[in-house]
């Protein structure tokens, strides 16, 4: 394991950029914005199913070590960047769609 300090976002893209591979295979999540930068890199994570929007090839069950590992191994075998950009892409033009819906609500309540 390598620490580093805390960075700025764009420090901290460039890190993430010399990495091969992120692993995210959390209990829970809201988005995930460390696999949305990775993807950003081209760099894949092997992220759980919470991360509902990532593409399901870099999934994996958090409970089982093989898989991840299987996962992983897969993924820097396999270039499947590709992937993330779509999933990625996909999710965005989903949430746009809602908050634009959430901003004019707003809006008219100003």
């Amino acid at each position: 394991m390598i620490r580093h300090d805390w960075q700025t976002w764009d420090g901290f893209i460039k890190l993430i950029g010399e990495m091969d591979l992120l692993i995210q295979v959390s209990y829970t999540e809201s988005f995930n914005l460390i696999t949305a930068d990775g993807i950003l890199m081209g760099v894949p994570s092997v992220v759980s199913p919470v991360i509902w929007w990532a593409p399901d090839e870099w999934k994996a069950d958090p409970d089982d070590t093989m898989n991840v590992a299987e996962t992983g191994i897969k993924l820097l075998t396999t270039p499947q960047n590709y992937l993330g950009y779509s999933a990625l892409e996909k999710n965005n033009k989903k949430s746009l769609k809602y908050w634009l819906e959430f901003l004019e609500l707003k809006e008219k309540e100003l």
